[in-house]
C-alpha cells in the first residue's frame, strides 16, 4: 500500500493502520516507520480468535484472562487457546493441561496443580493433577515425585504420584475405579506397558498394575507377593 501523509507519501509501505496488519506476531503498525510490529495492547489485536496480546503476540487467552474469553473452560498455558475443559474440573491424577483445571474438593485449599509426568523415563504428553506433598499423600498416590514446576509456571515442588517407572495414573484410575478387562492392553494408558488385567482379590478380568508396597494400592487392596500387582495378595 501507499503512505497517504507524512515523510512516506506516496510510498509503499507495509501499513497505515493496525488493521493491515494481519500476522499475530506483528499486529501493531509503527506509524514512524509504517511496519508491522509486535502488539503492545490488546485492542491491536483484531484477527479471528485474538482477543490478548501477551508478550508481543495476539492469542486466543491467557490463563489469567480465561473467565473472560474461555467461559467456564480453562486456557491452555502453552497454545494460549481455550479448551473444551471447565476449570476446577479434573480429579486427583487426571490429564490436564493447565493448573486451573484441577478440581481441589476443599474449599479454600489449592493442593493440586497440574504437573508433568513420565512412564518408564518417557514423559507424558500432557500433565496431571496430582497433589503436593506438603499437603499430605493418601492411597494410592503415595508416591513422592522429584521436585517439579506446574505446567502452568508454579514452582518446583514434590507431588503425589505414582510408581512412575512401571505405570501410569491412567493405570492407577482404571483399577481404582474397577475397569474390567479381557487383555493387559485394555489397561492403563493406551500404547503403553503399565496395566495388567488379573484376578484381583479373588474378582478375574479386572485392571491392576504392578506394585512395590500396598500404599501403592488403593485402601482395601493389598500389594502381594504373587505377581506383585495390587490385588495379588
Amino acid at each position: 500500500m501507499c503512505a497517504l501523509e507524512g515523510d512516506r507519501a506516496g510510498a509503499c509501505v507495509a501499513c497505515a493502520a493496525d488493521t493491515d496488519c494481519a500476522d499475530p506476531t506483528a499486529s501493531r503498525c509503527d506509524l514512524e516507520t509504517n511496519t508491522c510490529v509486535p502488539c503492545d495492547d490488546d485492542d491491536q489485536c483484531t484477527g479471528p480468535n485474538e482477543n490478548v496480546c501477551d508478550a508481543g503476540t495476539c492469542v486466543q487467552c491467557t490463563e489469567d484472562t480465561a473467565s473472560t474469553h474461555c467461559g467456564a473452560n480453562s486456557c491452555d498455558p502453552v497454545a494460549r487457546t481455550c479448551t473444551s475443559t471447565p476449570r476446577d474440573s479434573v480429579p486427583e491424577c487426571g490429564a490436564c493441561v493447565s493448573d486451573t483445571e484441577c478440581n481441589e474438593p476443599v474449599v479454600g485449599v489449592d493442593a493440586l496443580r497440574c504437573v508433568p509426568m513420565e512412564h518408564a523415563g518417557v514423559a507424558r504428553p500432557n500433565g496431571y493433577c496430582l497433589r503436593l506433598v506438603s499437603s499430605g499423600c493418601a492411597r494410592p498416590f503415595a508416591v513422592a515425585t522429584p521436585a517439579r514446576s506446574s505446567v502452568s509456571g508454579a514452582a518446583a515442588a514434590t507431588y503425589c504420584g505414582v510408581l512412575e517407572e512401571s505405570t501410569t495414573c491412567e493405570a492407577v484410575l482404571d483399577l481404582r475405579d474397577g475397569t474390567t478387562c479381557t487383555t493387559d492392553a485394555d489397561c492403563g494408558a493406551a500404547g503403553l506397558d503399565d496395566g495388567r488385567c488379573e484376578t484381583q482379590t479373588g474378582i478375574p478380568n479386572l485392571c491392576t498394575y504392578d506394585c512395590g508396597a500396598a500404599i501403592q494400592c488403593p485402601v482395601g487392596i493389598l500389594c502381594g507377593s504373587v505377581g506383585d500387582y495390587c490385588g495379588s495378595a
